[in-house]
């Protein structure tokens, strides 16, 4: 199992919980939306599911599918990070050269992935040149380039439309690796409905939406 948290809570002042008494499974294969307006917790229980935050209480376990190491884990975000000078190809490739892959494999690997994702006509094109969806898109193929464990998606269409949203939440489901356990936040409950559990963060707390 990639990320177990149990009874995961965490407070940044000591006074106010963001979060409290989580228990989530990020079982492989699996594609979880956590659903909830902005400010409700839901980029500080991804950075504690991606072990860049220690929770203020609580327990976190996590280990690679293969049962050896920590989890390889991946992220997309809606600030999406791009080079916007270099093409296409260049970075979807960064992804592979950073879980350590050399440079022609980076290339080799990231020509596969931009084709997964519809882009392996604009390989050659700089991202800023992509549109909003298209480079969303490519955000996507960086990410699964570096064959992540665990994938986190922080509001990965909040600067997207709603058709374009759907279309970029279905695909990213659909893309991942199978045994890659999948963690999306979204204030979008249509964008959640593609994954396969949907769970909403109210007053600090994970609960089934009504």
């Amino acid at each position: 199992m990639p990320v177990t948290l149990r009874g995961v809570a965490h407070t940044y002042d000591g006074q106010h919980w963001v979060l409290w008494a989580i228990d989530l499974d990020l079982e492989p294969g699996t594609a979880t939306a956590v659903v909830g307006p902005s400010g409700s917790g839901k980029s500080t229980l991804l950075a504690i599911a991606g072990g860049l935050l220690k929770p203020t209480r609580g327990e976190v376990r996590s280990a690679a599918r293969d049962g050896r190491g920590s989890p390889r884990t991946a992220w997309i975000l809606q600030s999406m990070n791009l080079l916007p000078r270099r093409s296409a190809l260049e970075n979807a490739a960064l992804g592979h050269l950073v879980a350590g892959g050399s440079w022609r494999e980076a290339l080799t690997v990231a020509r596969e992935a931009l084709a997964n994702v519809g882009l392996d006509a604009l390989a050659d094109r700089p991202a800023y040149s992509l549109s909003g969806g298209e480079q969303q898109r490519l955000c996507i193929a960086r990410a699964l380039v570096a064959e992540p464990d665990l994938l986190l998606a922080d509001e990965p269409t909040g600067q997207l439309d709603q058709r374009t949203s759907v279309e970029i939440a279905r695909l990213l489901v659909d893309v991942r690796p199978s045994g890659t356990a999948l963690l999306v936040a979204t204030h979008d409950q249509t964008v959640a409905s593609v994954c396969q559990r949907v769970l909403a963060l109210v007053d600090g707390q994970l609960m089934r939406p009504p």
